[in-house]
């Protein structure tokens, strides 16, 4: 298992265009996406977790998604990043272990959060994350996305991607299309070359961006 860290944006662009872009070769050999045993599939995904697998994995499914975003969280130590559309919880509130660790993450590290649209204020997600912010304003920070910002990360892929980067090494990626109701998304849990090289075009731009929540 190659375990780089180079922060070059090729890296993601790459990844994103063999795995998940160009709709090729992913997960060939997948027997995590495909279990239906709920309680078999977080086991599989724990399994990838503790041993920082690098495989790349299928994440389509909205409740699959959760428990994905739940375990990157819960193995994150210092930072999570997040860029999507909004706060509406479509993904959010799939699992029922997904608020405790965020809550649990945001006493212990540093949360990034990106979106398009910061106009669901009566979502879940949304009054979570406005009341961890009130209580670590400096290290849960939740930003409405700049011109600059989406251009920018845009512009890595060449086409819309939401994604996740946890600790810099643990990422989920997910091709953006509003005109249809089904997600494509993948991930892995170590992918050190691409989550830095999305850590650095997130770092640039989040400063710039304006603060959702105003304490």
């Amino acid at each position: 298992m190659s375990k780089e860290n180079d922060e070059q944006p090729e890296d993601i662009k790459n990844f994103a265009e063999e795995n998940i872009l160009e709709e090729s070769k992913v997960v060939q050999e997948d027997t995590v996406s495909g279990i239906d045993n709920l309680k078999e599939y977080i086991k599989s995904v724990r399994r990838l977790a503790d041993s920082e697998s690098d495989f790349v994995f299928n994440n389509s499914n909205h409740e699959h998604a959760s428990i994905v975003l739940t375990v990157m969280m819960e193995k994150a130590q210092d930072e999570f990043l997040i860029y999507d559309n909004d706060l509406s919880g479509d993904v959010a509130d799939r699992y029922e272990g997904f608020y405790p660790a965020i809550k649990d993450f945001a006493d212990r590290g540093t949360l990034k959060v990106v979106i398009e649209d910061g106009s669901q204020e009566h979502s879940k997600i949304y009054a979570i994350l406005k009341e961890l912010n009130a209580k670590y304003p400096a290290r849960v920070q939740v930003k409405k996305s700049s011109n600059t910002f989406k251009t920018s990360i845009n512009a890595i892929y060449e086409t819309p991607l939401n994604f996740a980067v946890a600790d810099s090494k643990a990422i989920r990626l997910e091709k953006v299309n509003k005109e249809q109701s089904v997600r494509k998304a993948i991930c892995s849990f170590y992918r050190p070359k691409e989550a830095s090289a999305l850590k650095k075009k997130f770092d640039l731009e989040f400063e710039k961006c304006e603060n959702v929540f105003q304490n």
